[in-house]
């Protein structure tokens, strides 16, 4: 318990541990170190426990397979299984092979990982699945549920499905949670994946196992999921998964806050928020309590409304929480922030913010990130940049893509350039990370502040150092580089560039060029006065320009 003098003298521990670890490595036992391991593990301490191992890895210092599987285990009950399969690649690298029920756990926990970090992990989780299939383990009933999540998180909805007559061969029927899975990856399938419902639920009634509120409440997340991607009729699947919620009704099955939720999340990013109002009420009616998650997909919906009076609403629904004794969480809180930023409200914001920092769990990146953005598009770039520094002065918070790109847009806003391109590196690394390229949204922000700037040559250094590290550039950063070499005079790149948008079939906003060149002209027409003939012949004299009116489509004497 947080406080009590064991976790306190493993705390103490740590410290003294960390401050003079070079010292601790050559003067500690490793059972000592191990010991210290298990015991932040055992006390919400993974993080420093992984922190402790890093530092033995340096030192050659290795522990028993049962420290590393501790540690394994641990960092996926804390939610981070990145942390987890770190470790469990050390205990590979101890000389030890893991146990098989801490091989499943882990490859589940890749699985079903929450982005950004989900669509890399779960090919983690089917290589490592592969491997074990093959291995010659004898696999149980939990193997192979652990595979068919790692197939179906990967996008093999096939494989996955042949593992339920690999599992039945191997004297395991499987059962409503081993057809769950299975459901679940229907609705990450799209509509060809929806297809495949009717035939898995026929399956799973000729081998007479009965569905399950897990069952229905997969059901109803598949026709969301259908209607919020845009690959089905969204009317028709929250139809859909209404009549399913009936069909529990009337079948006795419990209707609960998972199924009232998951539906309500439909509705919201249907932009149903009438169909969401109804759904709330009849949850009240039937006796469900809300809880957390049930009040953040509701003041989702309402602070995403652009009426004025919806932020009236969103602390009407907030005050409910306290009559279902509903404590709000962080997200609860960066809802709240979005909805004032939105409407202009930032001293209210600020409230909510001071509020949330005394709370027992404090901001976390999406709060600054929302206070950036927020600062930012309501014209005050300065406040921005604030508050991302207050973020780094926190202990507790790390920034992420999110939050990096969105200081690099406050910082080109104030036209501070070099602070803007300075953070870039950070942010490719960040996505790097990720398994992502990197970010168009903080280099196409440092573009676009050169172009203010009329600095063609820096904006195309940018763009250049983006290609370079794998980046691609989508239409509007290739238009605002066309457009700062056009006001520039720097025809020859604005040819360059726009050759390679038609070599990747970009589309042109050629009418944007033309004016531009139209702006150009003009300008250039009230000093003929001063010097009329000079001024036609260096026009004449510039090929490139000529060029660029060619293709346009314009005649070289357009401008004559």
């Amino acid at each position: 318990m947080p406080g009590s003098p064991v976790t306190l003298g493993v705390r103490v521990h740590f410290e003294i541990f960390t401050q003079n670890r070079d010292e601790a490595l050559l003067s500690t036992k490793p059972s000592v170190i191990q010991a210290l391991i298990q015991g932040l593990t055992t006390r919400n301490g993974t993080t420093e426990a992984i922190e402790v191992l890093e530092a033995c890895k340096g030192a050659q210092i290795t522990f028993s397979r049962k420290t590393y599987t501790w540690l394994v285990s641990a960092a996926i009950q804390s939610g981070d299984p990145k942390a987890a399969l770190g470790v469990f690649k050390d205990c590979q690298q101890a000389g030890y092979e893991p146990q098989l029920k801490v091989q499943c756990q882990l490859i589940s926990a890749l699985a079903k990982a929450d982005r950004p970090y989900g669509q890399h992990l779960a090919q983690t989780a089917y290589d490592l699945w592969e491997k074990l299939f093959f291995s010659g383990h004898i696999l149980d009933a939990a193997a192979y549920r652990a595979g068919m999540q790692a197939c179906t998180a990967s996008g093999r909805l096939g494989q996955a499905r042949g593992l339920l007559d690999a599992m039945s061969a191997a004297g395991y029927p499987p059962d409503a949670r081993a057809y769950n899975i299975i459901l679940k990856g229907c609705s990450m399938g799209g509509t060809a994946g929806m297809d495949l419902v009717p035939a898995i639920l026929a399956s799973m009634q000729a081998a007479g196992v009965e569905r399950s509120s897990v069952t229905y409440n997969t059901l109803v997340d598949a026709y969301v999921r259908a209607g919020r991607l845009g690959e089905a009729k969204q009317d028709g699947d929250l139809a859909g998964a209404h009549a399913l919620l009936n069909q529990m009704k009337r079948l006795g099955v419990p209707c609960n806050v998972v199924t009232y939720t998951t539906l309500l999340d439909g509705y919201v990013k249907a932009g149903d928020l009438s169909g969401a109002r109804l759904l709330w009420l009849d949850m009240r009616q039937s006796g469900v309590p809300p809880n957390a998650a049930t009040f953040n997909t509701l003041l989702t919906g309402l602070a995403a409304s652009p009426d004025p009076e919806s932020l009236k609403d969103v602390f009407d629904l907030y005050g409910q929480m306290e009559v279902y004794k509903v404590r709000p969480t962080v997200d609860t809180y960066n809802t709240l922030l979005r909805a004032c930023m939105r409407h202009g409200e930032t001293k209210q914001a600020m409230t909510i913010f001071k509020r949330l920092r005394t709370s027992r769990r404090g901001p976390d990146v999406i709060t600054y990130t929302t206070l950036i953005n927020g600062f930012s598009d309501a014209g005050r770039p300065a406040a921005a940049v604030r508050a991302f520094e207050e973020m780094q002065a926190d202990p507790n918070v790390k920034p992420d893509v999110a939050c990096i790109n969105s200081m690099v847009d406050a910082l080109q806003r104030l036209g501070d350039m070099a602070a803007a391109e300075s953070y870039l590196p950070e942010a490719a690394r960040l996505a790097q990370e990720q398994g992502q390229p990197p970010p168009i949204e903080a280099y196409g922000a440092v573009i676009e502040g050169y172009a203010k700037q009329q600095d063609a040559d820096a904006a195309l250094a940018v763009l250049k150092a983006f290609f370079l590290l794998g980046g691609e550039a989508d239409s509007r950063m290739y238009d605002i580089v066309v457009d700062v070499c056009v006001r520039t005079h720097k025809f020859q790149r604005a040819l360059q560039v726009v050759k390679t948008m038609e070599q990747q079939g970009r589309t042109i906003d050629k009418e944007r060029i033309k004016q531009r060149l139209e702006q150009m002209f003009s300008r250039q027409g009230r000093v003929r006065r001063q010097g009329r003939a000079a001024h036609r012949q260096h026009l004449a004299a510039n090929e490139n320009l000529e060029r660029l009116k060619f293709w346009l489509g314009l005649e070289n004497s357009y401008y004559g």
